[in-house]
């Protein structure tokens, strides 16, 4: 898009002469927009930033535009991208909502909402999804984790270092040798009105198959195994010493 120019200009090399009509868009010019005489103008209307193309740049033979902002911000925000770098343009100015780029949980595990009137988006959890696996050995326990024991012997499952109030772990036993819960420093468990005794000293463990139960830290880390478990047993019977 352009518009008529009347005005007058000099330059050394050339005398008067009449520049061409500044380019107007909707975006600021890049190294690529090579398709004009140096002089040029170009208006980004979204911005009403003002660029000048002040010369060309040949490198291996490749010819790009040096353009110079004088007038305006130049740096606005025009892509969002992910951890690997792909950038998402924003709609054009013809799509129903124009030079917009929209925020998507694909899982629905995060709440997305918009708050125009304060300036920002708020992000909230809306659940906790927990990463199942069948171990057949002693995991590095991790917060937020289900595991189905099914082990050729009795597998042992440690409290992890460090956790924060609601972090989670569920436990169910596929074979008769079980699994036991290991504690180290300060930690300990609570079983409805039963308590384990406080670290590496108490346990809980499993009795038969199929036993299962659901840990949910109530007493954060401050210094690393100084956390705290409510215990839910969901299914069978569990021994806690």
């Amino acid at each position: 898009m352009s518009f008529v120019n009347t005005q007058q200009a000099y330059g050394k090399a050339v005398g008067t002469f009449t520049p061409t009509s500044p380019w107007v868009d909707t975006r600021n010019p890049t190294v690529n927009d090579v398709n004009f005489q140096i002089g040029q103008f170009w208006i980004n209307k979204n911005s009403t930033a003002i660029f000048f193309l002040n010369n060309f740049i040949i490198s291996n033979s490749v010819v790009t535009a040096n353009w110079v902002i004088i007038s305006g911000v130049a740096a606005l925000l025009e892509t969002l991208s992910d951890q690997a770098n792909t950038p998402v343009q924003a709609t054009d100015v013809f799509a129903p909502v124009p030079h917009n780029i929209q925020l998507f949980s694909t899982d629905g595990s995060i709440t997305i909402t918009s708050d125009p009137g304060n300036n920002r988006i708020d992000f909230s959890v809306t659940t906790v999804s927990l990463e199942w696996s069948v171990i057949t050995t002693s995991p590095a326990t991790q917060k937020d984790s289900g595991y189905f024991v099914n082990g050729g012997a009795l597998i042992n499952i440690a409290l992890p270092q460090f956790s924060d109030v609601g972090d989670t772990i569920e436990i169910n036993a596929m074979t008769s040798f079980g699994w036991a819960v290991t504690q180290q420093g300060t930690q300990r468990m609570r079983v409805g009105t039963l308590q384990t005794t406080i670290g590496s000293g108490g346990s809980i463990s499993s009795l038969n198959v199929g036993d299962w139960i659901e840990l949910v830290c109530n007493v954060p880390s401050s210094g690393g195994f100084d956390n705290e478990w409510m215990v839910c047993v969901k299914q069978g019977t569990i021994t806690v010493v």
